[in-house]
């Protein structure tokens, strides 16, 4: 409390012109209570009061200026107090978004970012090396090297087949360069599931992966396809690698990121690959096809749930799906993408919006807190001004002092683990209260201390709700708001002013 009383009283001047100002009205105020603490200048000042020259005049000016600067001063410590109740709740609670973000991604993965199957083609083919000598005096040695297939025949020399003098033959895995992939239907489901790490949330997801492609071999001798699939996150559930309908997940073999299994394919032979596995991650999600390559068939779908698509978007380096995200309403709905015989170097997937602090919505109504203070003295003061009543300064002080209160309340609260909707009500039932008790305790103008209760009802509930809302609606409120009290103004000008110097005028 020390401090925030401190930080307060520094902070008050400003700089600049408002220095300038607030140093002038402090100066002031000290002097004028400084003279009324002078029983002297009191006895004048009521003797003054009753004449009804020039120096009455002049002290009806001079108080009117005092009750001006003390409510400038006021509104100023007060603006300045809900500025740092702000600034300190935004060190306790606000400033979290990047904190143990490392923490987050060693215990729950960072973006989930999937690379494309790859497949290669190999078959076994036996390389002869051969030594012939030819038939003669001389004898000459040969060395052949050749594919056992393609064997050459021994053709005579004068009559002669030459003799063989040794054969070796040795088996070797040739790559059979062929296009992978004929077929792909990439089926892929993203659940919203924020994560929580001390006072931080952050944007994170399930998902589900469901990868089905289809090979062929189009090569004339039967070959062995090898697949390589590199899961994306660290943590992956309920693996199941399916080869025409049968489970070979018990023959993947893992070496470090990478997993691979072997198909053995006649000439001409297809294939049907299922990868199917859960996983989790933050942020976004990302799926990497292979670059600029065609394939016939080629679809992605990822179905969103508990996402809005107007706050979904999609990560740098991405291609947008073919449904527009402006013309999706709910959150339940899937993005498709369809990539028939396409080339691209972009990538598929979508982005999460950045998660909702604990705090976010008690930082927004502290930032629209000086406004509110500001709204409700307008609200207090110009009824009285426009009607000729008397300005009572210390029921306009204690009520933007309870406005201040509900604030300060409502962010201390915040601490207690009590969700906004509640936390709201309590601080604005338990000040709504304490003012409407104070006001209707007054009994001389039972309308004014009933006005006084509703303005402050209005600010601190209706204006802290408007506050909270996204900025689009927020401004077109508030718009409202200002269009409603200038009709009100008006009404009230129209009323005491108006219309009474129309009737002298009739009369």
């Amino acid at each position: 409390m020390y401090e925030f009383f401190m930080h307060t009283l520094r902070r008050l001047f400003g700089s600049g012109l408002l220095r300038l100002s607030m140093t002038v009205a402090v100066g002031l105020l000290v002097l004028g209570l400084v003279m009324w603490s002078s029983g002297a200048f009191r006895q004048w000042c009521r003797a003054a009061q009753q004449r009804t020259d020039w120096r009455a005049v002049a002290l009806s000016v001079g108080r009117g200026l005092f009750k001006l600067l003390l409510v400038f001063v006021l509104a100023r410590v007060l603006i300045v107090a809900l500025d740092h109740r702000a600034v300190l709740f935004e060190h306790e609670c606000g400033r979290i978004t990047d904190r143990n973000r490392d923490a987050v991604l060693m215990k729950w993965g960072g973006p989930n970012e999937q690379r494309e199957l790859s497949v290669s083609f190999t078959e076994k083919r036996t390389w002869v090396s051969r030594t012939i000598k030819l038939p003669g005096e001389k004898g000459q040695v040969i060395q052949q090297e050749y594919w056992k297939e393609e064997e050459p025949q021994l053709l005579p020399v004068d009559g002669q087949l030459p003799s063989v003098v040794s054969r070796r033959e040795q088996e070797r895995n040739e790559t059979v360069h062929q296009r992978g992939v004929e077929q792909a239907d990439i089926d892929i489901r993203v659940h919203d599931n924020p994560r929580q790490l001390g006072n931080a949330n952050y944007a994170g997801y399930d998902d589900q992966w469901r990868l089905k492609y289809v090979i062929v071999n189009r090569h004339s001798r039967s070959v062995t396809a090898t697949v390589a699939y590199v899961f994306p996150s660290p943590y992956c559930d309920k693996v199941k690698v399916l080869v025409d309908g049968k489970d070979v997940t018990d023959q993947v073999a893992a070496d470090c990121d990478e997993s691979t299994w072997r198909i053995a394919m006649d000439a001409g032979a297809r294939s049907t690959i299922e990868v199917s596995y859960e996983s989790r991650g933050l942020e976004h999600l990302r799926f990497i096809p292979q670059r600029r390559v065609l394939t016939p068939h080629y679809r992605v779908s990822i179905r969103v749930q508990g996402i809005p698509a107007r706050r979904l978007d999609f990560p740098i380096g991405s291609m947008p799906s073919l449904e527009k995200l402006s013309d999706i309403d709910g959150d339940d709905y899937t993005l498709t993408w369809n990539l028939d015989n396409a080339m691209t170097s972009l990538d598929i997937g979508v982005k999460l919006p950045v998660a909702e602090q604990p705090g976010y919505l008690y930082r927004r109504l502290l930032a629209a807190a000086p406004v509110g203070l500001l709204l409700l003295l307008l609200l207090l003061a110009g009824p009285r001004l426009i009607a000729g009543e008397a300005f009572g300064l210390p029921v306009v002080a204690l009520v933007l002092v309870a406005y201040v209160l509900f604030n300060t309340l409502l962010v201390s609260l915040a601490g207690l683990n009590i969700d906004f909707a509640r936390a709201l009500a309590i601080a604005a039932g338990v000040l709504l209260a304490c003012t409407a008790l104070f006001r209707l305790l007054d009994r001389s103008d039972v309308r004014a201390a009933v006005r006084d209760a509703l303005w402050f009802a209005f600010v601190a509930i209706g204006y802290s709700l408007i506050s909270i809302c996204d900025s689009e609606r927020a401004a077109l409120y508030m718009q409202i708001v200002w269009i409603g009290l200038l009709v009100y103004m008006a009404a009230l000008v129209t009323r005491h002013h108006v219309l009474p110097a129309a009737g002298r005028k009739g009369a």
